[in-house]
């Protein structure tokens, strides 16, 4: 199972969620995007949103299926982004580009590839991890390479929360940069994605 499509906007007091969710054969139902309630609000202020399906019963046709789903939840200042899950495995984190922000921590992180999609930058890292929630942080330091055209840097984060297993862990990670470039889109044309253990120049190209 995969998810495409996310989509946040505003909607009054609400924050409304869409998604597609892909599915890899015939035979899967009721499904629905359930969001989690907590007791302490996450500190990084990324919330998790369960991708609930019934799989099909036996062996099943392969075929891609996809369906779009919707949610609506209350739309609190302190929402960074939203996370979304299959039993218990994300599938993708949607967050924005942060404009001189300090690093939420400093564990290890694999950038393996980048592209962009518009506005919206996809990383595709791995780092090691399985027994908790991660928290991952992109933030720019609103400064311009002397290049022409002008090109930025960008740092990516890592919090493990205290998570001390060692499995590898893989996960898709998605930054919408139109808040922090602002009037700037059309006059980048890279943008250098750096952690501690490596960097990547992903071309950007305003659509």
């Amino acid at each position: 199972m995969r998810v495409t499509n996310v989509n946040l906007s505003i909607d009054g007091d609400n924050l409304r969620v869409s998604a597609v969710v892909i599915t890899p054969t015939l035979g899967w139902s009721n499904l629905s995007l359930n969001p989690v309630e907590y007791v302490v609000f996450p500190p990084d202020g990324v919330i998790d949103i369960d991708v609930v399906a019934t799989p099909p019963a036996g062996n099943a046709a392969t075929s891609v299926m996809m369906f779009p789903l919707e949610l609506v939840v209350d739309n609190r200042a302190a929402i960074k982004g939203v996370r979304l899950r299959y039993q218990g495995e994300a599938l993708i984190s949607v967050l924005n580009l942060l404009k001189n922000a300090q690093d939420i921590g400093t564990d290890p992180i694999f950038i393996e590839a980048g592209s962009f999609d518009g506005d919206q930058l996809f990383l595709n890292v791995r780092y090691a991890g399985g027994c908790g929630i991660h928290s991952f942080q992109l933030s720019w330091d609103g400064q311009f390479m002397k290049s022409m055209p002008p090109q930025i840097s960008a740092k990516l984060s890592h919090a493990a929360n205290g998570d001390q297993c060692k499995s590898l862990q893989k996960e898709l990670l998605r930054f919408d940069v139109s808040p922090a470039l602002g009037e700037h889109h059309s006059e980048i044309s890279y943008v250098h994605v750096y952690s501690g253990q490596n960097q990547i120049s992903i071309p950007y190209k305003k659509i």
